[in-house]
């Protein structure tokens, strides 16, 4: 019941024209799902890609490896946002970190991201910022309001990198899917 199901068929199947095709998605996760659940993938081709190294692997050791990334993701948004003992117990006795993990949910990695994203814009590098939290499209409901902090705070500089990225990411999933993915 982990959400790596989801993420391991679109690494197998980044490239062909079965990315989403919920009856190849089913047939990867027969030997490893529970009976009549299928996690299709939803997440935009580029992710597939980034994910691809992991679908090369046998389904455990990319699990294994997954587990072990997102542990790392987590201990970088800790080093991160923690400025202290107070700022790491919290982040640590946060719960819907936890169930991510558990589940293996890729929350760590976009937490990761928008934290390293921050950093960059407090360090007074905004187009690295932006490049990086682009990223995060994989999941977009999270960046619906980014726009309006743009407009803002007049990051003109985040929105070239930010747009900069999401082109690059864009021009990866029409490469690597056609234009119909």
């Amino acid at each position: 019941h982990t959400d790596f199901l989801s993420f391991y068929a679109g690494a197998r199947l980044v490239g062909s024209e079965h990315l989403y095709s919920l009856n190849e998605v089913s047939a990867l996760q027969k030997d490893f799902r529970a009976l009549n659940e299928i996690k299709a993938f939803i997440r935009p081709p580029f992710y597939a890609i980034l994910l691809w190294p992991l679908g090369r692997l046998p389904f455990r050791t990319a699990e294994l490896i997954w587990q072990a990334l997102l542990l790392g993701f987590t201990a970088g948004f800790i080093a991160l946002w923690a400025t202290g003992p107070l700022g790491v117990l919290m982040c640590c006795w946060f719960v819907p970190l936890w169930v991510s993990l558990i589940v293996g949910q890729d929350m760590p990695l976009m937490l990761f991201l928008a934290g390293l994203s921050t950093l960059l814009v407090r360090k007074g590098r905004p187009f690295w910022a932006g490049l990086v939290i682009a990223l995060c499209i994989a999941k977009f409901h999270l960046l619906l309001l980014l726009p309006l902090l743009i407009i803002a705070k007049r990051f003109w500089r985040f929105a070239g990198g930010f747009v900069s990225g999401a082109a690059i990411l864009a021009a990866l999933s029409f490469a690597s899917q056609g234009w119909d993915w």
